[in-house]
């Protein structure tokens, strides 16, 4: 994997790349199972219209896809887009998993309203993160809710930043549970 010496700051676009570019863009069996945690907190995803942002090599769009749901599944990196829309294929699930280059910051750019936007490791990564609040305000239906699987609360390499949950929890209803984050609109 590419190194990243961004001191701190989120790892650019280019550094993406890079990793995937390393790794090769071939195709790879994607993982059946994800974990017990974020399986009961996704719940039934079954018809439902999904964001995945984050998607890197498509794992969770492709296991959102096997269960039921339009995943439109974005990430910064054109490499890691390229290898979501090659294992979605490999999968069998491709015509249900629509891969898209979108930085987090550009996500008022979709033109819908989804039932769940779903993200593992980027909460603590997206930046600006008040377009990031934003925007996820103006992507969840009315019934629509967040879920995010973050780093061990207690992890001291990557700790989940309390500044971020407390920017969350100025537009939407947040529950925390171990490493999962889920958020649901206000009234």
């Amino acid at each position: 994997m590419a190194r990243d010496d961004t001191g701190g700051r989120p790892p650019s676009e280019d550094y993406w790349d890079g990793g995937y570019a390393e790794q090769g863009t071939g195709v790879r069996p994607v993982p059946a199972d994800l974990p017990a945690g974020l399986v009961e907190a996704l719940g039934d995803v079954d018809g439902r219209h999904v964001l995945d942002i984050g998607c890197g090599e498509g794992d969770l769009a492709i296991w959102l896809a096997r269960h039921g749901a339009s995943v439109v599944a974005v990430d910064r990196s054109s490499s890691s887009v390229e290898v979501t829309g090659r294992n979605a294929a490999m999968s069998g699930v491709g015509e249900l998993v629509d891969p898209r280059v979108l930085a987090a910051a550009d996500l008022d750019r979709l033109d819908s309203l989804f039932d769940l936007v779903v993200g593992r490791f980027v909460l603590e990564t997206v930046e600006p993160f008040d377009l990031f609040v934003d925007a996820l305000a103006g992507l969840l239906g009315a019934d629509g809710r967040g879920v995010f699987y973050v780093n061990r609360p207690a992890n001291p390499a990557v700790p989940f930043a309390p500044d971020r949950i407390a920017a969350l929890k100025k537009r939407f209803d947040v529950t925390q549970r171990n490493e999962i984050v889920e958020v649901r609109r206000t009234l």
